[in-house]
This record gives structure tokens, C-alpha cells and sequence, in this order.
């Protein structure tokens, strides 16, 4: 059986060299987004996959980046 990426499956088209560029200078001007640090819930879910616990994880993606 043949894999289909999700983006194509759903018909939702990529944009990914606006979208890195777009925030790669967003993230460089706005302070908060630039020294982010990951916190109780990043690294408690960081220790699930790390113990086989969890496959992956879906998140809320707003811009298509």
C-alpha cells in the first residue's frame, strides 16, 4: 500500500518558502517568539515518544507553514 503525504490526501496545497521566510523574519523581530524555551508540556511530551509512548503529535497549524 502506497503512503500519501496528509497535505496531499486532504488537498491542502504547501506553501513552505513564504512561510519559513515570512517567519524566520517574524521570529528575529518579536523577542517572545525568539527566546522561547519548551516547557513542563514540551518536555513531558518529549519523554512519552522518547519512551514509545506516542508516535506523534498533531497540532493546530494556522498558516500552512
Amino acid at each position: 500500500m502506497e503512503e500519501t503525504a496528509p497535505h496531499r490526501a486532504l488537498g491542502v496545497p504547501l506553501r513552505p518558502p513564504l512561510g519559513r521566510e515570512y517567519w524566520c523574519q517574524k521570529i528575529e523581530s518579536c523577542p517572545q517568539m525568539r527566546d522561547a524555551e519548551p516547557n513542563a508540556g514540551h518536555r513531558a511530551l518529549a519523554r512519552l515518544y522518547a519512551a514509545g509512548l506516542l508516535q506523534g503529535i498533531i497540532t493546530q497549524n494556522i498558516d500552512s507553514v
